[in-house]
């Protein structure tokens, strides 16, 4: 299961044990009856957690998208410190539910080990989405504005079955 988080929207792309799609989806963080602060979008979240079904909740492998910064004056510090906090929360918060933790993937290094190394010179953003809706040409049809948390998403869940596959492997051998 691969999340995107960001404080005004997360993505989330679940996979089965063979690395089928079983689901995606996203939720919005900022429609006008959600409070702005961070406690209160929280709150949702935790709805939207409990809202969410698994056959096994034993067999869920959780990694969500660790917290990057853009340099160059893009991210200022009270946004990084909004962004780690929510992050956090978020963690808390699948734990509460399924008494499992989220590992954090990097989301560069997750899409180095699912596309390989990308073209120099490409925005890496739109090679992503590129490719994932080749192979999930739906998620073109959910507004704009969504559809990167869920290829985004899409990369940490796939990274994150890749890493699981490889731990099962190494410990049979």
């Amino acid at each position: 299961i691969g999340l995107d988080v960001s404080t005004t929207k997360i993505g989330i792309f679940v996979l089965d044990d063979k690395g089928e799609q079983k689901f995606w989806d996203y939720l919005n963080l900022t429609s006008s009856n959600i409070e702005k602060d961070l406690l209160s979008r929280a709150v949702v979240v935790e709805e939207w957690f409990s809202s969410l079904s698994f056959e096994s909740e034993e067999e869920l492998d959780w990694h969500i998208e660790a917290p990057l910064f853009i340099t160059g004056g893009m991210s200022n510090a009270n946004t990084i410190a909004k962004l780690i906090a929510f992050n956090w929360l978020v963690r808390w918060l699948l734990h509460k539910q399924f008494t499992q933790q989220a590992k954090q993937v990097n989301v560069n290094s997750a899409r180095k080990l699912v596309f390989g190394s990308m073209p120099k010179g490409v925005d890496r953003k739109l090679f992503v989405k590129e490719e994932v809706t080749k192979l999930f040409p739906e998620i073109l049809e959910i507004p704009k504005k969504y559809q990167d948390d869920i290829t985004d998403a899409y990369v940490i869940a796939r990274a994150g079955y890749e890493l699981r596959k490889a731990e099962n492997s190494q410990s049979e051998s």
